[in-house]
């Protein structure tokens, strides 16, 4: 934990509400507040200690409670609560602390607990897309496709170019909920799918699976779709997983 008066670490990609928000997230995964219930140090303390603004303190304190980290009461400040009422937008920042921190255990566990959740609702969502559409209409996704394809070559386009393709096939099914869910973790995906590719070729038949996907969703056959969507993800998880299990070694 960061000493009184230990100024924020600054980079040129983070703000200083993002840096407050880090600090204080690096406490609270520590224990610094305890497990639920504990107070933070008021507003003009953490000014202090930090050395920051108050609009950033404040800044920072709104985002943890919107995570649900916190309970912000005015006049007697902000209150740690337990971890089982966190929400789901808390996910990209603690893993990202994880993997950032000497905790490669806590990385691995986390990470396999997110690509479960990641896999079982892409393929239960593309199952449902399967008789939303009518032939031709992912046109969008196929395009997505290929367009990944051709940007294989550098990992970061590649992978903006997936995060597209995902969105034209629930945007056309107009499967809301699942969209919306995976552009709250876009930002990790981004990070997770990276790490991966970088390591590990992109399958030459790449274009070919995904246009499988899209003619079993186009189809509607449902059972396709989810088995298709399984075999296009499996390997991704795997390699991602080998790799944070062979940090923790």
């Amino acid at each position: 934990m960061p000493t009184a008066r230990t100024p924020l670490p600054r980079s040129s990609s983070s703000s200083a509400p993002d840096e407050v928000a880090d600090t204080l997230l690096h406490r609270i995964l520590h224990g610094a507040y305890g497990d639920g219930g504990g107070r933070l140090p008021s507003e003009r303390e953490l000014q202090v200690e930090l050395r920051t603004g108050r609009g950033s303190v404040r800044a920072a304190l709104g985002r943890l409670a919107d995570w649900g980290m916190l309970e912000v009461r005015h006049g007697s400040g902000a209150v740690l609560q337990k971890r089982r009422t966190w929400r789901l937008d808390v996910l990209t920042a603690v893993l990202r602390h994880a993997l950032r921190a000497e905790t490669p255990a806590v990385a691995l566990r986390l990470a396999g607990d997110v690509l479960e959740l990641r896999r079982a609702i892409m393929i239960a969502m593309l199952g449902l897309a399967a008789g939303r559409v009518s032939p031709g209409a992912l046109g969008g996704a196929r395009a997505a496709a290929t367009a990944a394809w051709e940007a294989r070559s550098t990992p970061r386009d590649f992978v903006e170019k997936e995060i597209e393709l995902v969105r034209a096939l629930f945007e056309t099914a107009e499967i809301w909920p699942a969209l919306w869910l995976f552009n709250s973790q876009a930002a990790l995906y981004r990070e997770l799918a990276v790490l991966a590719i970088t390591h590990v070729p992109i399958p030459s038949d790449y274009t070919d699976r995904y246009h499988r996907l899209c003619d079993a969703i186009e189809a509607g056959n449902a059972e396709a779709s989810r088995r298709i969507a399984g075999e296009l993800m499996l390997p991704f998880d795997a390699t991602l997983t080998t790799m944070l299990a062979r940090a923790t070694e």
